[in-house]
């Protein structure tokens, strides 16, 4: 998913569902530097550990590499497992968030990974790589911050999927709460304020202001 501008309000909250034996949504980047490799060994994950899961691949095609990913699906007879909606804007992006009971990032690198504070935002949890900066993850309790590779994910996964509804929904609060606290528009804003004041030397450097040496 891209990012565009929201409101300075946060999108509504997912749905506590109660787990039986229904299909549940996973939600997945759609871009090839996912930090798990092929697309043969997404559909591994997804086939070891999907019981009762259902795979929602949400953002563009790049550089064709979707034809890739499908063509790995139906090799290993996923077709039923995965979805691929395509890119979604506006209201459609954030009800993928909403319905979703668990979103993956795994990926190389990102400077921030705004998605995951989106999915955050929605009271879904999240799991994602040591190659973005959310640490929080952990020490809030809303979420895996693991190791890039197909194993670290595929335990994390197991865990995320071994939890009942209540826990995931626990985790999303907690992940909601924090976007609020650390991410939303008015702490942004107050942190920009200290920041132009402790540059024209009428006030402290800000804790969120970090120099190198």
């Amino acid at each position: 998913m891209r990012w565009q501008t929201c409101s300075s309000s946060l999108p509504g909250r997912a749905i506590c569902r109660v787990r039986k034996s229904e299909i549940v949504n996973a939600g997945f980047p759609s871009s090839e530097g996912s930090g798990v490799g092929s697309p043969n060994r997404k559909s591994e994950i997804v086939n070891r550990e999907s019981s009762g899961w259902r795979l929602v691949i949400v953002g563009p095609d790049e550089d064709g590499h979707l034809a890739e990913v499908r063509r790995a699906v139906r090799e290993a007879g996923l077709d039923g497992q995965i979805e691929f909606p395509g890119e979604a804007w506006g209201d459609a992006r954030w009800q993928f968030y909403r319905d979703a009971d668990l979103f993956v990032l795994p990926t190389f690198s990102e400077n921030f990974g705004l998605t995951i504070a989106e999915a955050l935002a929605c009271g879904v949890p999240v799991i994602t790589t040591r190659g973005t900066p959310w640490q929080e993850l952990e020490t809030r309790q809303c979420g895996w911050w693991i190791e890039t590779g197909v194993e670290p994910l595929v335990a994390a996964l197991k865990q995320a999927m071994s939890q009942p509804s209540s826990e995931l929904h626990a985790m999303g609060e907690r992940g909601r709460t924090l976007v609020t606290e650390r991410y939303s528009w008015e702490p942004i804003g107050r942190q920009m304020v200290e920041v132009y004041r402790w540059l024209l030397g009428s006030g402290q450097k800000p804790e969120c202001v970090q120099l190198k040496s």
